[in-house]
């Protein structure tokens, strides 16, 4: 029974848009952050600019797909959630690889 509630749930359009909102997140939190490590004007920015801007974009990007995927952007936070159950494995599974694909792009 379980198999066959993990094809209905690969076939749904809900699945896959929540896969596609980890892909987006990942890729527009790691396209924030690195361009907050750039210099400007020729100055480093400080420990604490780069900190602040990081925390916010994982922040502001977590909270903009909670509501569609759980907001967690990140493998470890995924094999988590799917440790204690809140998560699928088929789901975890393709969350994970469209968090990879959302780092690599």
């Amino acid at each position: 029974m379980y198999l066959s509630e993990g094809k209905m749930e690969f076939r749904s359009r809900k699945f896959w848009t929540e896969v596609f909102a980890e892909f987006l997140a990942t890729l527009l939190f790691l396209f924030m952050v690195c361009g907050t490590v750039l210099p400007w004007n020729n100055t480093p920015p400080s420990i604490i600019h780069i900190a602040f801007s990081h925390g916010l974009s994982i922040a502001t990007l977590a909270m903009a797909v909670f509501h569609i995927s759980g907001g967690q952007l990140n493998p470890a936070v995924t094999i988590s959630m799917m440790a204690v159950g809140r998560v699928s494995v088929l789901k975890a599974v393709f969350f994970i690889i469209a968090q990879c694909a959302g780092g690599k792009v």
